[in-house]
């Protein structure tokens, strides 16, 4: 497990890394998260490992744009709200929407037949998605059932010596506790909050 203070990562290195399958813990808009490529199978795998986490529930994605949303998963057909309106409101932000994939190249399973996925408002997670060219996924980094960490060394105590841990891990500095995201999704046909989070929305 390698710590890489986040002033001095190389943007392109961590690019490479992600497609060959690591595992990053790094700072979100919320608390530390576990970065890998949505798209390799492999890595979406290990951060179930790493996180003692039942397989037969989804994870959490980051994407780069409303462009990128778009490209890997559908928009639902609502009544009471626009979804579009939501993103361009609130993105980048820690808004999530339970949206529907049209791309096969999802690793990450469905959760009810749909996923979680916002725009990220840390700069270095949607540059990382535009520059690996697929969502990531950004579930909190730690094990399943435990708090939220907010801290690289509080990360570090929590994994090391770990069977299965985070490839890198990013310090960047401690995060001031904040809530999660704001999740939107969809009930017969009508935008309903799932979780009221850092964002308040009223629908």
């Amino acid at each position: 497990m390698q710590i890489i203070l986040e002033k001095k990562i190389h943007i392109k290195d961590l690019v490479i890394v992600l497609k060959k399958g690591s595992v990053i813990a790094m700072q979100t808009e919320t608390a530390y998260g576990l970065i890998a490529l949505a798209t390799n199978p492999r890595a979406v795998k290990k951060i179930y490992l790493i996180k003692g986490r039942a397989q037969k529930k989804s994870l959490p994605m980051i994407a780069s744009s409303l462009y990128q949303v778009r490209r890997f998963f559908k928009f639902p057909k609502i009544t009471n709200i626009s979804f579009l309106n939501l993103c361009k409101k609130y993105w980048p932000g820690p808004l999530s929407l339970q949206l529907t994939s049209k791309s096969k190249k999802i690793a990450v399973p469905a959760q009810a037949g749909s996923f979680v996925v916002r725009v990220s408002s840390k700069k270095l997670l949607r540059d990382l998605a535009r520059l690996v060219g697929a969502p990531l996924t950004a579930t909190s980094a730690n094990f399943a059932g435990q708090k939220e960490i907010y801290d690289a060394k509080t990360l570090l105590k929590t994994f090391q010596n770990k069977k299965y841990m985070p490839d890198i891990i990013i310090d960047g500095g401690k995060i001031n506790t904040k809530k999660p995201s704001t999740i939107v999704g969809v009930e017969n046909r009508k935008a309903v909050i799932v979780r009221q989070g850092e964002i308040r929305i009223k629908l």
